[in-house]
């Protein structure tokens, strides 16, 4: 377990240190300034040593099952390196299930079958978060992306940090099983406003690096283009509705 301190102000930095005096074989803790939480990751990864990674964000929590779950699939397939699987919403202490399925329940893809995903990439959120993804250690470890011109980005920031995984991973797979609370407080990044995070917020870094990867996915051309461009207007539309 690697407990990332990302410059808090209170006194979580002092509790991630009292649990790796507890478990000193089993949870590392790093301390670092505030980056926001893809540099956070990063520095996560880089201290990981187990064959594949899973994230936490720091108001949500996971199922007490999410580990033994994962571990069963991936004990019958060594050549998934990609386990996707649902979350819910927790409202006050209350879980409110998703009204949708994203995907058919075990669902794969490999080489040319991953258009699907790539397209929901694209056009949706149905699976940006990164925190609904076990991913290979060895692929995360290997991303070369420049991930410093992003540094404070706070918005779709998951986005980015699942592009690479799901592009070189072998085989995907997956699972809807609720394992993931999202827990939604008003005081979270996504849904609070503060005048000086607007440049935080802005997500055309994103947009910019999806049009990198059309190419690499073969869905270089101008209906894809459309499309793209027509989602990051809707998107830009909402923010300015929301915030302004």
């Amino acid at each position: 377990l690697i407990l990332v301190d990302d410059g808090s102000k209170d006194k979580s930095g002092l509790i991630c240190d009292e649990f790796a005096e507890k478990y000193p074989d089993s949870i590392k803790v790093v301390h670092k300034e505030n980056q926001g939480p893809l540099v956070a990751r990063c520095d996560g990864i880089k201290h990981a040593t187990g064959d594949f990674c899973i994230f936490i964000d720091s108001d949500d929590f996971i199922e007490p099952n999410l580990l033994e779950t994962l571990e069963s699939y991936l004990k019958k397939d060594d050549t998934i390196d990609m386990i996707l699987y649902s979350f819910y919403y927790n409202c006050d202490g209350k879980r409110e299930e998703r009204k949708r399925q994203i995907l058919p329940n075990e669902s794969s893809w490999e080489g040319s079958g991953k258009k699907e995903l790539y397209e929901k990439l694209l056009y949706t959120s149905d699976i940006t978060s990164i925190w609904t993804k076990a991913i290979r250690t060895s692929i995360l470890k290997s991303d070369e992306t420049d991930y410093t011109q992003y540094y404070g980005k706070n918005m779709a920031e998951d986005l980015l940090q699942s592009l690479y995984p799901i592009t070189v991973a072998r085989k995907i797979l997956f699972i809807d099983s609720p394992l993931y609370a999202y827990r939604i407080t008003d005081e979270s990044i996504s849904r609070s406003f503060r005048p000086e995070t607007i440049s935080k917020k802005n997500t055309l870094h994103v947009y910019e690096k999806l049009l990198e990867y059309l190419p690499v996915w073969n869905l270089d051309n101008s209906e894809t283009r459309q499309r793209l461009e027509a989602r990051w207007f809707h998107e830009t539309m909402y923010f300015m509705a929301k915030y302004y």
